[in-house]
């Protein structure tokens, strides 16, 4: 991106989308209070809000799983990925079950 003066400077900075703000505390443990330790840490939901929320990541972002394959005939499966796993399959199993009997 290109800018000709501070103005648009600005511009390009006040267009990066909003991130989860950096928070600090300070954490002793109880057999050596004396050693303080501190920890910075985002709130896991600003987080969260921010990822989903950034147009750059809207391609790379899955909301439901998927089954890939070697090749065609289907015989080899490949996990790469949380959402190809078996686990997100069962979970949303699982999930569409509950709703189905509750709802």
């Amino acid at each position: 991106m290109e800018y000709h003066n501070i103005r648009g400077l600005h511009r390009i900075v006040d267009s990066i989308p909003a991130r989860a703000k950096w928070q600090s505390t300070h954490l002793a443990f109880a057999d050596k209070r004396q050693d303080k330790y501190e920890l910075h840490y985002r709130n896991p939901l600003e987080a969260i809000k921010a990822l989903l929320g950034n147009p750059s990541h809207a391609q790379d972002i899955v909301y439901k799983p998927s089954k890939i394959f070697k090749d065609s005939t289907h015989s080899t499966r490949i996990y790469n990925e949380m959402w190809t796993g078996r686990w997100w399959h069962a979970v949303q199993v699982s999930d569409r079950e509950i709703l189905t009997r509750h709802f």
